[in-house]
């Protein structure tokens, strides 16, 4: 949109799209969707629900939040006071804590070549944003980073994709797919499910529930009450490679224990989806 009107500095273009001058990064989860949807030209039928939905990253979560919760958040994002600034902002700070926020924009080259070809120009992907995602489920490559930073709107938070992403050629999948790169695939795969799967809100108590389950009939517990963090722990370890486990929780070799999270996971359902994912991949299920 900016290109197309002339390059206007970047407070022009939010201020006539959002109705603010500056903001925060909304990379992944915008806000004041509603004064934007106004601003469409007449015609056009997308909703602020249809850009919640299809282009941006709340559906990743959307699985692991209470109803409540996920419907406080979708009036946040639409919202224009303070107080939806506030309950987004708290939002998006708490995943600072979860590594799901690269620095830079990324791309997988593939993709790119994928949709110049159909559309004439590339755009940037959510799932390829999302920090557990660093391979292309589609096309089984390592996703590439850009100069992009994303963070507060500044005029190269703006850029579009295709004016940033180099012509690049078509890259043949991987083929030497070790245990690492399969549990990223798979990881990968799962989120652009969820991203595509809007409306699937938790029972954090069934969650719960349905982990402490299938633990027991692994042998790894005495009972579904009585659980055995450590070996729970120890069962990830085995099953997960270190690598992809720093990898995906940003973590080091000597802090590779997850007894706190997985407590909270068995017990009330809490925990992120990076980490509900763990879980799954140990269990075997998705």
């Amino acid at each position: 949109y900016r290109s197309r009107i002339g390059d206007p500095a970047s407070r022009a273009v939010l201020a006539n799209l959002f109705g603010v001058s500056r903001g925060p990064d909304m990379t992944s989860i915008p806000y004041r969707l509603d004064y934007l949807v106004k601003q469409f030209p007449p015609g056009v039928r997308m909703t602020a629900e249809d850009i919640i939905h299809h282009h941006t990253a709340l559906p990743f979560f959307s699985r692991f939040l209470e109803a409540a919760k996920l419907n406080m958040l979708v009036d946040a994002i639409k919202g224009s006071d303070s107080e939806s600034l506030g309950l987004r902002g708290r939002f998006v700070a708490s995943l600072r804590d979860t590594s799901l926020q690269p620095t830079f924009l990324r791309y997988c080259p593939s993709c790119v070549c994928d949709d110049r070809s159909a559309h004439g120009e590339t755009y940037w992907h959510r799932l390829h944003q999302l920090g557990c995602v660093h391979v292309c489920p589609l096309h089984s490559i390592y996703l590439v980073e850009t100069h992009v930073i994303r963070g507060k709107m500044t005029d190269t938070a703006l850029l579009c994709a295709d004016a940033v992403i180099p012509r690049t050629s078509y890259i043949e999948p991987l083929e030497m797919i070790d245990s690492h790169l399969s549990a990223l695939l798979w990881i990968a795969a799962q989120a652009q499910g969820l991203l595509n799967n809007w409306n699937a809100t938790c029972d954090r108590t069934k969650l719960a529930e349905f982990y402490r389950n299938i633990v027991c009939e692994k042998g790894l517990t005495r009972s579904v009450e009585d659980l055995e963090v450590s070996l729970i722990n120890d069962g990830i370890e085995r099953a997960i490679p270190s690598r992809t486990l720093e990898t995906l929780l940003n973590t080091s070799n000597r802090s590779l224990r997850h007894e706190h999270w997985i407590y909270g996971i068995t017990r009330n359902g809490a925990g992120t989806p990076v980490q509900h994912l763990i879980m799954l991949r140990f269990l075997g299920v998705t």
